[in-house]
């Protein structure tokens, strides 16, 4: 079964629901230095693009769709000297002023740059807004974007069995918006982040926890909003690896111990194939050994007897032992890549964005019980890929369109490290005899326990995995149309369509589901309600939406 929810609006005055935007405004005046006259049809220029406007009877500009991001700003008169500002920092949704004096070429001075700084007060912030850029991100001592918007005034970051949570104003998690690009990236089924984004390619992070418009529906808490980075107008690029891998696991040196540790991050920006298309490629690969970094002493018992109440051998003696420093069993292994391409040339920009992750990673929730039994833990493997395409054209300098399609989709799977996704294997006491398992207590009921003191431990190739697979996919668009009235005022009005896909299927017991075939094959054998019925049952009430019983 596949459910669909298709969602249109028609918004006057706020930009679309599913789409935020990503570009900021430019806005000043232009002086003459020494009559502190305005100056009329001056030139400002955003440098290394085709963004400009002219200054009215006031000596005021405007300009509109700017990425966020850094620039130089440049303002020419004819019998005027032309002045540069640097460093002047554009926001996603937000307005930069930079005002000009330009001096008259007769009087002799050298050439003037201005170095921008950004203000204390955002006077067009009316809302309880903050924002970190890149070059705030470099200065923090983090690797996760989610543990520095964990340091805004108002949020708190809390560890949910494995899943960092975001809490905003004492909200729920699930109450909390994500965009990355302008486009959502919240799990319509637990309100978590889908994508992962890398710190180097991150331009700029928002975090708004109240005023915020109703271009930003679904999140009653906060929204985070994240822009990714644009190419440089030079070819340039980083390498940055960092590990702790300096010796080897449960080996203590300089008195600490190795997680197995190590992260990867390469950056790549300039332009492709001219100065009108610009590009940024950022990729990393994380890895770590031991994902439960905790104290960890170890111990050792000798000559534990088996009471043999849970299938094993009474009177069986067994040792336990772990080593200190390390959990045995686990890791994480995580490919990512993020980036942008600008195709910019007035009255028309295109701008593309993307990302994409994919990791593997086995847990031991209970390392103690599963001492014997590591190699047959289960594995997750989760991906995410969201594509962007933003197309923005100028009728003239004050008025312009968007036209955004998105694309985004999700899965996840959890599955026995031997038999993957044919999960009736994971009972069949045959299959697993030809991979060399051959503790089963019948046909279809698994390896007993260690059992001692009411304490259980799983013999080795015991099964661990209850099988689950998901997928979320969106496919979404939006037409805005935005227009400048003065230096003050901008209309807007747009419409938004989005259509999800929501699928899940889950099963708990492989031997319940094996028996029913076995044990009723003529009604197997014949597609019925009934068969769903009894197999749904049998494997422990399959829970599946968007699949059947058996896992299609």
């Amino acid at each position: 079964m596949r459910k669909a929810h298709i969602l249109f609006l028609l918004i006057t005055i706020v930009p679309s629901l599913l789409y935020s935007q990503i570009t900021g405004k430019i806005k000043g005046k232009v002086t003459d230095a020494q009559s502190n006259e305005a100056i009329i049809g001056a030139n400002v220029i955003v440098a290394g693009t085709s963004m400009g406007n002219a200054t009215n009877v006031d000596g005021e500009f405007v300009i509109l769709n700017v990425p966020a991001g850094v620039y130089s700003i440049k303002a020419s008169y004819i019998g005027y000297q032309a002045v540069t500002i640097t460093n002047v920092e554009v926001l996603s949704g937000k307005t930069t002023e930079a005002n000009f004096k330009l001096t008259a070429e007769g009087v002799e001075v050298k050439t003037v740059e201005i170095v921008g700084e950004r203000p204390l007060v955002q006077k067009d912030q009316a809302t309880t807004s903050r924002f970190a850029t890149q070059e705030d991100l470099k200065n923090l001592p983090l690797r996760d974007v989610t543990a520095a918007v964990a340091l805004v005034p108002g949020v708190v970051s809390q560890d949910d069995r494995g899943t960092k949570k975001l809490y905003i104003r004492g909200g729920r998690a699930d109450e909390v918006g994500y965009f990355v690009e302008g486009a959502s990236v919240r799990n319509v089924v637990d309100g978590q982040q889908f994508t992962t984004v890398i710190p180097e390619a991150l331009q700029e992070f928002q975090v708004q926890s109240g005023g915020y418009t109703a271009e930003f529906g679904g999140a009653n808490a906060g929204i985070v909003r994240q822009t990714l980075r644009s190419g440089t107008s030079k070819l340039a690029g980083s390498l940055q690896m960092e590990t702790d891998n300096f010796t080897d696991q449960n080996n203590e040196a300089i008195g600490t111990y190795s997680y197995g540790y190590s992260n990867y991050v390469g950056t790549l920006s300039g332009p492709l194939f001219s100065d009108n298309v610009k590009f940024f490629l950022a990729g990393e690969n994380k890895f770590q050994r031991d994902t439960r970094t905790q104290f960890w002493d170890g111990f050792k018992v000798n000559n534990i007897v088996d009471d043999g109440s849970q299938g094993g051998n009474a009177g069986d003696t067994f040792n336990i032992s772990m080593k200190p420093g390390n959990i045995p069993g686990t890791f994480e292994n995580r490919y990512t890549s993020n980036g942008t391409i600008t195709y910019d040339a007035y009255p028309l920009t295109v701008r593309v964005g993307g990302t994409f992750s994919w990791q593997r990673n086995r847990n031991n929730t209970n390392p103690i019980q599963n001492l014997f039994n590591t190699g047959r833990l289960e594995y997750e493997d989760q991906s995410t890929v969201l594509g962007t395409i933003k197309l923005s054209h100028f009728l003239d300098k004050n008025t312009f369109y968007e036209v955004n399609l998105n694309y985004f989709d999700y899965r996840r799977k959890r599955y026995d490290p031997i038999f993957g996704d044919d999960f009736l294997k994971y009972s069949d006491s045959l299959e697993n005899a030809r991979v060399g398992i051959t503790n089963y207590q019948s046909y279809s009921i698994g390896a007993p326990y260690f059992s001692a003191y009411g304490f259980t431990f799983d013999y080795p190739g015991r099964v661990n995995a209850r099988y689950l697979k998901s997928k979320q996919n969106y496919l979404g668009g939006s037409i805005d149309f935005t227009k400048q009235i003065g230096t003050e005022h901008e209309i807007k009005f747009g419409g938004t369509f989005q259509r999800y896909a929501v699928r899940s299927f889950s099963s708990i017991s492989s031997s319940g589901m094996l028996n029913f075939l076995l044990t009723q094959p003529d009604l197997a054998r014949t597609p019925s309600a009934q068969r769903d019925y009894q197999f749904r049952r049998q494997g422990g009430n399959i829970n599946a939406y968007g699949y059947d019983v058996y896992g299609n």
